[in-house]
């Protein structure tokens, strides 16, 4: 009885083994390219209205073809940096980019891509408080692609406010030296088969 009783809870184990490596497999990290033409991009998530509490983060993700885990690559939690969920996959980085005056570290982060077609999402959870009413919690994303062209720079900004999101895609084009301007980049589109994180 007693190695039965062995047997099954080694059986169990491997079973739930199976299932946190299958799930943490799923979306993986991303890891920058180590050799390649590369763009940089900017990812930034510093519009949360100032009505809103509490467990408020944008997930960043680079899509890889379909988006199925097995094609996701987290970047990491924008002003979520500490959750404990997310800490894992955290690059929280800075390139040295040109900065805008009104941005604070946890706002953004920083990352090679390859140069080519590129995809990513961009997916808040926010609990909130609006005009007096009990704190709801609202998921929004958006899912947008674009061409990325080696040695230039990228700014994509998450905007949020309680009635939907959307993510705006500026190339940073140097206008004169160390003078930079953001000019909307016309291949940026958001895709008809955005992730769904509902």
């Amino acid at each position: 009885m007693k190695r039965t009783m062995f047997y099954l809870q080694a059986v169990l184990l491997l079973i739930i083994a199976g299932l946190i490596t299958g799930c943490a497999g799923g979306r993986k990290g991303y890891v920058e390219p180590s050799s390649g033409p590369t763009a940089s991009i900017r990812f930034v998530a510093s519009s949360l209205s100032s009505d809103k509490e509490g467990n408020a983060f944008v997930i960043v993700s680079i899509i890889e073809g379909v988006c199925v885990n097995e094609n996701i690559r987290r970047v990491g939690a924008l002003h979520g940096l500490d959750d404990p969920i997310f800490i894992r996959h955290n690059m929280k980085r800075i390139l040295g980019m040109p900065l805008r005056d009104n941005l604070s570290e946890k706002d953004f982060t920083e990352i090679k891509v390859p140069a080519g077609p590129f995809s990513f999402d961009m997916h808040s959870r926010l609990r909130y408080k609006s005009g007096g009413a009990a704190s709801q919690v609202q998921h929004c994303n958006d899912t947008v692609e674009f061409e990325a062209v080696a040695g230039r720079l990228y700014e994509a900004e998450f905007v949020l406010d309680p009635k939907g999101c959307a993510i705006t895609v500026n190339e940073l084009v140097e206008k004169s030296v160390g003078e930079y301007v953001r000019q909307p980049e016309k291949t940026a589109r958001t895709r008809t088969d955005k992730c769904n994180w509902q």
